[in-house]
């Protein structure tokens, strides 16, 4: 048996367990899928690459894996859902209560110990947005991109911008920061974009070199993926462009976020999960109280924070002092933070606006099947992702 029908066998007797807990059932959709993996170590990872069908009471899942295994299919049967104080989605499964940040546009597993294969994963559940235009690709965006070496301890992340232009031949440009297990850099980076509307993905390409072309998942909201599985290089990557606005305000900020995060030290010998809450008020402040799989519990930072016009956003730490920089999605709703050895910690932050009904639970309800991730290796069934989180 492959590993995902392994997967989706257990997790559909778990869900339909939980079929006393009321809940709202999913509508159809289509969605993309996301996902990396790193060993707390950082010697060993790996990337998930694909897409989701959501029916009334079934979920399709069809992706390929950077570790070679080849494309799955898989569909799994549910029902059951129930949100909790927090805003966090629970599925109430015979293993424990399954916790997942999520609103209309975003749905992150919590992640919040590494599993049974020592692996700590990062899952990006997103809307398709098939049937832009050219135009809607077109402006102004925020880029983040996280590298991480299969086998061995290395890496690096990267902060940015990016510029899509509408043209005869679609152009794009990246400028960005890079710091990693090499050292620090800026660079920039320049080619060709192409739109397959009815597909909802984004093709990069460098005419006149032999880099291969990159497509990327074109999500609602302003969003876009980029996930590498390429079996043949030695490393894996998510990169991620967020949409940016114009005359955005502070008080767009304001509210109460769920904090995922997926850092590492600058050496890539420690990978680690955060999580925690985000508290940003209309007067120019913030609170967040953070725990962390290295052992850090409910630690409490404070600061102030300043939002650009078209949408940059920066938290300054009021205690060390330290700025991280990021970006407030179009919506409100999601902000994505780079972290760039600020502290000690490079990676992503996500920051997730949760909504208590949201409309589309489809994409919601893939979190719980995320965070009971099994997998085969050695011939044994193994887990992965935050599980009885409570």
């Amino acid at each position: 048996m492959h590993k995902a029908q392994i997967l989706f066998a257990g997790l559909a007797i778990m869900l339909c367990a939980s079929a006393s807990v009321a809940g709202p059932v999913p509508p159809m959709g289509e969605y993309w899928y996301d996902w990396m993996g790193n060993t707390p170590a950082g010697t060993y990872s790996e990337t998930e690459c694909g897409q989701m069908t959501a029916t009334s009471n079934s979920l399709a899942f069809t992706y390929v894996n950077s570790d070679g295994s080849g494309v799955s299919n898989e569909t799994l049967s549910f029902t059951g859902t129930s949100f909790d104080s927090q805003g966090y989605l629970v599925f109430h499964a015979a293993e424990g209560d399954l916790k997942v940040a999520a609103n209309n546009h975003i749905a992150i597993p919590l992640t919040n110990t590494s599993d049974e294969t020592n692996t700590l994963p990062l899952a990006l559940i997103t809307p398709k947005a098939p049937g832009l235009t050219e135009a809607d690709i077109a402006g102004n965006y925020a880029y983040f991109n996280q590298n991480f070496q299969v086998a061995s301890q290395g890496g690096d992340f990267s902060i940015g911008t990016a510029a899509f232009t509408q043209g005869t031949a679609n152009s794009f440009s990246v400028n960005h920061q890079t710091v990693g297990s090499w050292g620090e850099s800026s660079g920039s980076d320049a080619g060709e974009w192409s739109l397959d509307s009815a597909n909802a993905t984004v093709t990069l390409s460098w005419p006149g070199t032999s880099d291969p072309d990159q497509a990327w998942h074109v999500a609602e909201g302003g969003l876009m993926i980029g996930t590498w599985v390429d079996t043949a290089a030695d490393d894996v990557q998510i990169g991620l462009l967020v949409k940016k606005g114009v005359g955005r305000t502070a008080a767009e900020a304001a509210g109460t976020y769920l904090l995922q995060g997926f850092l590492s030290n600058d050496t890539y010998d420690e990978v680690w999960a955060n999580w925690g809450t985000l508290d940003i008020g209309d007067d120019g402040t913030w609170t967040a109280t953070v725990s962390a799989t290295t052992g850090l519990m409910d630690e409490v930072s404070t600061g102030t924070f300043t939002l650009d016009d078209d949408g940059t956003i920066h938290l300054l730490d009021g205690t060390s002092g330290t700025t991280f920089d990021g970006v407030l999605n179009l919506d409100s709703d999601l902000i994505v933070l780079g972290c760039m050895n600020q502290e000690g910690s490079l990676g992503y932050m996500f920051a997730v606006r949760p909504v208590p009904e949201p409309t589309s639970l489809g994409l919601l309800a893939v979190g719980g099947l995320l965070m009971l991730r099994r997998r085969q290796r050695a011939g044994t069934i193994q887990q992965v992702g935050g599980t009885n989180a409570s």
